[in-house]
């Protein structure tokens, strides 16, 4: 439970809490033993044969965040009551950033090839090491990219959708 700050649980539990009985209380004391509390509905349950039944139940963790709640008959396709919770959570607002792109979608691939063809790679046979020359080959990389798809800054207002 101490992983969230908000927990909302909501279903058929099978126990009328409209009636004093051992389970009942059984329930009731598991679940004010991690924190949750019970909200107030009306019998949830049409049974046709004896009393309806409260075995629907919406349990939440911060009450002082449902703005409503409620049920709905549901007679053409169950005896179960819809229940429904509205809850206000506020959203966190990331912070502009701003990052380098670099746009390839409008590239000319042609000159591109030209200019790489053309581009005088000794310099990358010339490095004394295997980390220099990796570096001196990114580098000329990187210059003929300003060239085609130069880098420009984007600010990011909102993070991409999960």
């Amino acid at each position: 439970m101490a992983e969230h700050a908000h927990h909302v649980i909501m279903g058929d539990f099978n126990t009328d809490l409209l009636k004093e009985t051992y389970r009942s209380r059984k329930l009731g004391d598991i679940v004010e033993s991690v924190g949750l509390s019970v909200l107030p509905l009306n019998a949830t349950h049409v049974n046709n044969d004896s009393h309806d039944t409260w075995i629907d139940h919406v349990y939440v963790s911060s009450p002082d965040y449902i703005l409503k709640h409620g049920q709905f008959p549901a007679p053409g396709f169950s005896r179960h009551d819809l229940l429904y919770v509205s809850y206000y959570i506020k959203t966190f607002k990331p912070k502009p950033s701003v990052v380098r792109l670099r746009s390839f979608a409008k590239i000319d691939t042609s000159t591109l090839g030209k200019d790489v063809t053309d581009f005088d790679w000794s310099c990358v046979l010339s490095a004394s090491s295997i980390n220099d020359k990796v570096s001196v080959f990114n580098q000329s990389v990187l210059q003929i990219f300003d060239r085609h798809a130069p880098a420009h800054f984007v600010r990011i207002k909102r993070q991409p959708a999960p």
